[in-house]
């Protein structure tokens, strides 16, 4: 598919006017979440039948869930991404042999997929109860549903709801784990044991736990002293240098009441938070058991595209993901308890208390709508301010340089200038040029992931003679690799590099490093002066979050004829077969023709999720469709945005914009 279609739909949603909603700082983890049964009236973990209703969300995933080995999940569940359940997986959705014996009412939408729900297995729904799977996709696999109700296939799902309270609940985890801790952690009885306790007479009680304290050679038990009766327990956990969480080894849990494992006291289970605000890997437990205790209280990983295993025997408390789930231990279990805490935990300065929504009144209003995410409002005359680094800085003019490659979430523009996207879930050759640099050759491959409904280039790597150079996106460390090995942006002091400054070199090409923002880097291989015109020849790897961009700027005859690939052939672009006769029409056609095949080097240090032998799917157009549908971020704002983006790219910067709901997304360009 062209990206023009894309641009026209946008323009299109301009004239729709469409409501955008203010922030909504819901009390806690948010109106969806909350419990509609008040914790007094819940039961400890036992057999048998529903005693109590609630409707209030248990386990929210904003990403994929599949289960290789499990077995329930307790009360209303919500997948935006796909639901898939292996042979070894889960048996029963809803209501459970045993939990807290709370369900969703009767009759209810209270399991639903945004993707597909794929069975390999029997699942039981709501037994004894009735109630709908609402199913954004379809219904596929060689298992059944055991259900009394509906089943709701290829449904409008209102994602646009779902998103705006991920989008909330990062920035509140964000804002709570800033909260000075004025609880104490230690270790007692020979390190077997972490205890948490209050020192003084605060409501609030707050504590840092670094990752490595949750994680024993032995088992240990976790216990909540008796002065946190009636507390508000908020334990932030905090990740390591590369953002990795790893709980294991817990043997039990004991609430300040001395109660244990399926005696922990519900109404002690809902005081409690566990707020892994940084971290973007969660390995709850292992595969190989990892302890054998029930995890109690409430957990939230607000990072987008987080991953997280659970391997835990049962989570007590609302499960809240803004990722992607792998549940594999058999008999493990997520029971149905709720977050209401004695105190409400305390809102960010920013939120806007405003609950109706606001409508814009035009199609160009003359300021932004109070979203979290963006940034604070000003008294200034002018929007664009509100997008420079500082206010003294005068933004970069676009050039008159030519820029060829991939971007965003991924956009191509080949040699000829033709734009297209193709979002392909594989590895995929951007350019293949044997003669390069008097044939030592040269190869650029790049590694598309999928994220929610599209997917984005996640690492690119390039080959020039024998050498390698790779970079990758949502690196916190400012790491690249040659040939192989990790090179970090640092100076001999380990402090980060800011300005601009050669950091390594592949085939005797040097590599610029240049800090764009917080968010962003570039790197620069340096091919040389155009002795013609007198313009760089270079080939820029940028990096902003997660997303990769790779641009060849102001290529030449000399270096780049002969190139074929997703860029096309060199000079016009034309969208070339390997064979090097064919050509293609179809956009999709053509991408599959370019994943990278096992014949071709291997230029990434970590073997991909998709084999060269498997198809290379995308996502459906229409998923696509329906994000931009339910984008927050108007067109006026997303043109701002992109204002200092090159007048070719200017389209698919504000299409990256509005699809990301982020102005600064704007930085992959």
């Amino acid at each position: 598919m062209r990206i023009t279609s894309y641009v026209a739909f946008i323009g299109a949603l301009a004239s729709s006017r469409f409501s955008v909603y203010a922030s909504r700082c819901e009390e806690n983890l948010g109106d969806a979440v909350a419990n509609t049964l008040d914790k007094t009236e819940w039961f400890k973990i036992t057999q048998g039948y529903p005693r109590g209703r609630d409707d209030g969300v248990n386990f929210l995933v904003a990403g994929d869930y599949t289960c290789q080995a499990g077995a329930e999940i307790e009360g209303v569940a919500v997948t935006l991404g796909n639901f898939h359940v292996k042979k070894n997986g889960l048996s029963n959705v809803g209501v459970v042999g045993a939990g807290s014996q709370v369900a969703p009412n009767d009759g209810k939408d209270s399991w639903i997929v945004g993707g597909d729900l794929t069975l390999d297995k029997f699942v039981d729904y709501m037994s004894r109860s009735t109630g709908n799977v609402v199913i954004g996709g379809q219904k596929k696999g060689t298992g059944s549903l055991g259900i009394n109700g509906l089943i709701k296939e290829n449904a409008s799902i209102n994602f646009k709801k779902w998103r705006n309270l991920f989008d909330n609940l990062k920035v509140k985890s964000d804002y709570w784990a800033t909260l000075q801790a004025n609880g104490v952690w230690k270790r007692a009885n020979g390190y077997d044991n972490l205890v948490f306790s209050a020192v003084d007479d605060n409501e609030l009680q707050v504590f840092s736990v670094p990752t490595e304290k949750l994680t024993h050679t032995n088992g240990f038990w976790v216990v909540f002293d008796k002065s946190l009766k009636d507390k508000t327990i908020l334990i932030n956990v905090n990740a390591d240098i590369d953002g990795v969480v790893n709980v294991k080894n817990i043997a039990d849990m004991v609430d300040p009441y001395g109660n244990q494992h399926w005696s922990f006291e519900p109404k002690s289970s809902a005081n409690i938070f566990w707020n892994f605000h940084d971290a973007t890997t969660v390995n709850l437990g292992t595969a190989q058991g990892g302890g054998s205790g029930e995890f109690q209280g409430n957990i939230l990983i607000p990072t987008p595209d987080a991953e997280v295993r659970m391997s835990l025997p049962g989570t007590s408390g609302r499960f809240i993901v803004n990722g992607n789930v792998l549940h594999d231990r058999k008999g493990s279990e997520f029971h149905n308890y709720p977050f209401q805490p004695p105190s409400p935990l305390p809102r960010p300065p920013q939120c806007d208390e405003t609950s109706s929504p606001i409508v814009s009144p035009t199609d160009s209003p003359t300021e932004f709508p109070t979203y979290l995410y963006l940034p604070t409002k000003t008294t200034t005359d002018s929007p664009t301010d509100l997008l420079t680094k500082s206010p003294t800085e005068s933004p970069t003019k676009k050039t008159n340089d030519k820029f060829f490659g991939a971007s965003g979430d991924p956009h191509f523009m080949t040699w000829g200038k033709e734009k297209f996207d193709f979002h392909g879930i594989c590895d995929l050759v951007l350019l293949s040029n044997p003669s390069f640099d008097n044939g030592n050759g040269l190869d650029i491959h790049i590694r598309n992931k999928k994220m929610r409904m599209w997917s984005y280039i996640e690492t690119a790597a390039i080959r020039i003679g024998d050498n390698i150079f790779e970079v990758a996106g949502g690196n916190k460390k400012d790491e690249f690799w040659i040939n192989r090995v990790v090179q970090s942006v640092k100076n001999n002091n380990g402090e980060k590099f800011s300005d601009d400054i050669v950091v390594g070199n592949i085939s005797g090409y040097n590599i610029e490093f240049t800090r764009v923002s917080e968010k962003s880097c570039k790197y620069v291989i340096d091919i040389g002066i155009n002795q013609d015109n007198n313009k760089r020849e270079a080939i820029i790897f940028k990096t902003w979050h997660s997303f990769v961009s790779i641009n060849v700027q102001n290529p030449t005859k000399e270096y780049f004829n002969g190139s074929v690939g997703l860029l096309g052939s060199f000079p016009l672009g034309v969208k070339l077969a390997r064979d090097g006769k064919t050509t293609f029409e179809d956009i999709s056609v053509f991408g599959q023709e370019w994943q990278v095949q096992s014949s071709e080097p291997k230029l990434f240090l970590k073997t991909g999720s998709v084999k060269p032998s498997d198809k290379c799917s995308s996502p459906s157009n229409l998923d696509m469709r329906r994000r931009l549908v339910e984008s927050e971020m108007t067109l006026k704002e997303a043109k701002i945005a992109c204002t200092y983006v090159d007048d070719e790219m200017m389209d698919l910067c504000i299409f990256d914009v509005m699809a990301t709901n982020d102005i600064s997304s704007s930085g992959i360009y």
